[in-house]
Parts: C-alpha cells; structure tokens; sequence
C-alpha cells in the first residue's frame, strides 16, 4: 500500500510496505531555500520517527554542500532515534562528491533502484 502526504514543500513522502520513501526536490544551491528545506526535513524526522528511510534522488540535480550538510543532520537525527536510512535513484557523479566528503551518507545502494533499495530497508 501507498500513502501520499503533501503538507511540505521541498519533498514528497510516500510510504511503502513499512518504508517511509522521502523524494527530494532539486533545491539548487541558495542559502535560504535550502535552509528552509532543511527545517522541513528535522520537522519530518522528529515529528514522524521514521524507522526505515529511503531517501530518493531522482528529482534531484545538483547537489551543492549546503543540500549535503543539511542531509547529514537528517540522518543522524534518524540515526539517534533509532531508524535505518539509505539512499536510491542518484544521478551518476553523486557517488563522487560524496565520497570526496568521506561518505557519511548512507549511499551504499545510491545508484540502485527505489524498489531494490525497499526490499533491503525491508529486512532486519
């Protein structure tokens, strides 16, 4: 089963046999705008605990280092309430930039499909 919510503006969030899947909005790289979009997604992880978050790139295309910052905080809030994330559906290249800031994004299956990504988020 599915559920669509629509009360944020810089993501969508969908639900999936037990998984919360967050797809991102290309956000761009303005201070402001990704500020606000990072005050949505603590607002979503605190509000909604999720316990299994799969993060979905395929809207986005450029990720700056504010974007990233942001989804560190994010992860590690997940993280501290006891939840699993990953990632999925990133462009070609986001593996790269990432690396380069020493991986602390969960982007093992990053290049993997959303469905693929479920069923592992989906085990123990």
């Amino acid at each position: 089963m599915t559920e669509t919510m629509t009360d944020y503006h810089y993501f969508e969030i969908r639900e999936q046999d037990g998984v919360q899947i967050l797809y991102l909005s290309d956000m761009g790289s303005d201070r402001e705008t990704v500020a606000e979009a990072g005050r949505e997604l603590l607002r979503f992880a605190q509000h909604n605990k999720p316990a299994r978050l799969l993060i979905s790139f395929r809207a986005v295309r450029h990720l700056s280092s504010l974007v990233v910052g942001t989804l560190l905080v994010l992860v590690k809030t997940v993280k501290a309430q006891g939840g699993r994330v990953e990632c999925c559906s990133a462009p070609e290249g986001f593996q790269e930039v990432l690396g380069m800031l020493g991986r602390k994004l969960p982007f093992d299956h990053a290049d993997k499909a959303e469905a693929d990504v479920v069923e592992i988020l989906k085990k123990p």
